[in-house]
């Protein structure tokens, strides 16, 4: 519809009216409110302190296996979905972030499951 340069109210509220009623044809991008995943990621870094007390003696090599599984059934899938929730999200590099290290753990976890324990290990698990 097409409103004349006459300027009346009517014709006004008609082309409004044809206007809202097109608005209303146009597609929409819904958006899901999302908080930050990235705690949730946080939680999972905790493994770096398993790891570091098994390097470090406190924790004995003897459990690498039991560490491997934590890393495997706990830091991996904690990690994985805060990395699918940052893409969700739109943030990209929080989601890039989590998915590397998401897939470094469950590296560290698999290489520590299938390696024979060492040396030392053995003499403290058979005392």
């Amino acid at each position: 519809m097409r409103v004349r340069g006459d300027g009346s109210s009517a014709a006004m509220a008609a082309a409004r009216e044809e206007l809202a009623r097109r608005l209303e044809l146009v597609t929409r991008v819904m958006l899901r409110p999302m908080a930050s995943p990235m705690p949730i990621g946080f939680v999972g870094l905790a493994a770096t302190v398993v790891v570091a007390s098994m390097n470090l003696g406190w924790i004995s090599s003897s459990q690498a296996h039991q560490v491997a599984i934590v890393l495997i059934a706990f830091v991996f899938p904690l990690q994985a979905v805060t990395s699918i929730f940052g893409v969700l999200t739109r943030d990209g590099v929080a989601g890039t972030a989590m998915a590397i290290l998401a897939g470094t753990w469950l590296t560290v976890g698999l290489v520590m499951l299938t390696s024979p324990l060492d040396r030392r290990a053995r003499r403290s698990a058979s005392s």
